[in-house]
Parts: C-alpha cells; sequence; structure tokens
C-alpha cells in the first residue's frame, strides 16, 4: 500500500497510538477509530484498502491481537 495514494494514512499511526494511549482498547479508542476511519475513507476509491490499512495498524500497535481484514 503506497502512502503516496493514501495521504492521508500517513498520520494514521500518530493519530491511532495518541488515542489507545488516552483511551487505552476501550469504547472511546474504537469511536475515535471510526471517526479517522469516516474521515479517511470520504470521497476515496480505496475504502478497503484504506479500511484494512488502518486494521492492520492497530494490529501492529498491539490494539488487537488479529485484524479483520476486507
Amino acid at each position: 500500500m503506497s502512502q503516496a495514494v493514501f495521504p492521508d494514512v500517513a498520520e494514521s499511526r500518530m493519530v491511532l497510538a495518541a488515542n489507545f494511549r488516552k483511551y487505552g482498547n476501550g469504547p472511546d479508542f474504537w469511536d475515535a477509530y471510526q471517526r479517522l476511519l469516516d474521515a479517511t475513507v470520504l470521497g476515496s476509491e480505496f475504502k478497503a484498502e484504506v479500511a484494512n490499512h488502518l486494521a492492520l495498524l492497530a494490529q501492529e500497535m498491539g490494539v488487537l491481537k488479529t485484524a479483520q481484514l476486507l
């Protein structure tokens, strides 16, 4: 997945990490995750790819054991 294709995703790791530090793995984290996902895929023709990328970022950070990909 190219960062050039998904420029907003380049900052996603920082946003996810900050929310994970702030909220842990609770509902507030997942609300923030959903808002980030919604903002990132808005108008994108690569919705599934972006969603998969964010899920894999969450997995890499240890938020969840196994990401479910689209």
